[in-house]
């Protein structure tokens, strides 16, 4: 290509550039002029952009990607209704990014001084398949639209026993996968059209879908929506989901090494957001267990911060019983080391420090030989220290 040919090539791209900027510009322009200016006095408040959207509309406003805080109501209603982009054919998607927030929010008159912009960098918003209705005369159903009130007929001859709404099954999606923690599921839903998570049944079944290995964070799903048995369409959903379970906490400080009783614990309601860190759910498991570090008040109780107490320490004088048949002897033996209930612990004959044994820990202070197969088997005598 010749030099002048090149530069001829280059002008052209300047030139679609600027002129896809200006319809961007124009648009916005076109929304301010529409919605009028408001006071710069009362758009203090922020914009936090969604990292994903899904939108039904022909026009994606403001509202469907973006959340609004700060504002009175009046400032906040008309932000809302900025249109920012015209919404993608059925099935398609397209992103949207902070900058082109900032030049609607600039057009309808806001002092960007004083708005706060936050959130994703970039917006995907995506639009669902058009849907499919199931013609039946028998048992017509309502769908209608969260926003602007529109309402469409949609029946269907398929009926269930718990219509359910596709919100409500992403949110029983998630409980489901929680009852083995003894948690429900907290599930805050990005920016999304209420005329898609308000589909319901019997019009509609859905089948949820996950594509993360951790059912907690930011999920990124896909639901299939059925009618009659058959999937009329598959809507992407971001959700941010965290657990809600009762776990033991320390209601007052609980010291290194001390015993851990009722009074020091209680159940509480808290989120988690991880599964490797979601507490104990069961006060009897924490009752009678020590401290291995200072527990401050108000803190989750973890398996990591207690520890059993030893029934038998090192040192402590313990009542060895020894069972052979129906002969059942009690004597006095010094335990070698610490032990835990059910544990087998080396302890020495007070009149014979020469001579061990190892018995099984039954009770506080109270050891066991020849009591059954277990304790058999673990019996050892040594004399002189030799086996």
């Amino acid at each position: 290509m010749k030099r002048k040919d090149c530069d001829n090539f280059n002008l052209a791209n300047a030139r679609e550039g600027a002129g896809r900027s200006a319809r961007s510009t124009l648009l916005a322009v076109s929304v301010a002029l529409a919605v009028g200016s408001l006071p710069s006095d009362l758009l203090a408040g922020s914009v936090r952009l969604w990292p994903s959207a899904v939108v039904v509309d022909d026009t994606t406003r403001l509202a469907d990607v973006a959340e609004l805080r700060g504002f009175d109501r009046e400032t906040e209603g008309t932000l809302a209704e900025l249109v920012v982009t015209n919404t993608p054919p059925p099935g398609g998607s397209r992103v949207i990014h902070m900058n082109l927030i900032r030049s609607v929010l600039t057009a309808g008159g806001a002092n960007m001084a004083t708005v706060t912009l936050s959130g994703a960098t970039q917006c995907a918003v995506t639009r669902p398949s058009k849907m499919v209705a199931v013609v039946s005369a028998d048992h017509p159903t309502s769908l209608a639209s969260g926003r602007h009130g529109r309402t469409e007929r949609v029946s269907t001859g398929v009926l269930t026993s718990k219509p359910s709404t596709l919100r409500k099954a992403v949110v029983n999606y998630f409980n489901v996968e929680f009852a083995r923690y003894s948690g429900k599921a907290d599930v805050v839903f990005d920016r999304t059209s209420d005329q898609v998570l308000d589909l319901s049944g019997p019009a509609y079944q859905f089948r949820v879908r996950r594509r993360n290995s951790s059912p907690l964070g930011l999920i990124q799903l896909e639901i299939d929506v059925l009618a009659d048995g058959r999937t009329v369409q598959t809507v992407p959903l971001v959700v941010q989901v965290s657990m809600i379970r009762r776990v033991v906490v320390a209601r007052r400080a609980v010291n290194q090494g001390a015993t851990i009783k009722s009074s020091d614990v209680g159940l509480i309601p808290l989120s988690f957001s991880r599964l490797d860190k979601l507490g104990i759910d069961d006060i009897a498991h924490v009752l009678g267990q020590r401290a291995k570090r200072f527990i401050s008040a108000g803190s989750v109780v973890d398996p990591g911060v207690i520890e059993s107490v030893p029934l038998v320490t090192r040192g402590q004088l313990v009542t060895l019983t020894s069972v052979a048949g129906a002969v059942r002897v009690v004597t006095t033996a010094k335990a070698v080391r610490d032990g835990l209930l059910g544990e087998t612990v080396t302890v020495r004959a007070t009149d014979n420090k020469r001579m061990e044994l190892d018995a099984v820990v039954i009770g506080p202070g109270v050891v066991q030989i020849g009591s059954g197969p277990a304790a058999e088997r673990t019996t050892r005598v040594a004399v002189w220290g030799q086996p």
